[in-house]
């Protein structure tokens, strides 16, 4: 079992990420080319653009961040076959897999 030690919940966690196509997300760790896990793509809604916006706050009180957000605490503190999946490679104990059960 992998052992889900998210960084963004820990107070060593240095915030959020701005991509190079004007996205917040929760950390530079996710924002990889292949990143197919839903709640990360979610974050990516055109509606959820930083240039779309007239604050970060709009952005991080939307219901795709409150998802996202729950699914990392549920991962932590349940089981990690509720956190994001594209959490689980970093913020796991080193493992690189998913537990999918």
């Amino acid at each position: 079992m992998v052992k889900l030690k998210p960084m963004c919940l820990n107070k060593t966690s240095e915030g959020f990420a701005h991509t190079a196509t004007g996205y917040i997300v929760p950390c530079c760790h996710v924002d990889y080319i292949y990143n197919d896990d839903p709640l990360y793509l979610d974050l990516l809604k055109p509606e959820l653009k930083v240039s779309n916006n007239e604050s970060i706050e709009e952005i991080l009180l939307s219901d795709e961040w409150a998802a996202f957000g729950n699914a990392v605490v549920k991962g932590c503190n349940e089981h990690e076959k509720y956190a994001p999946k594209c959490c689980v490679p970093v913020c796991g104990n080193g493992g690189i897999e998913y537990i999918d059960e």
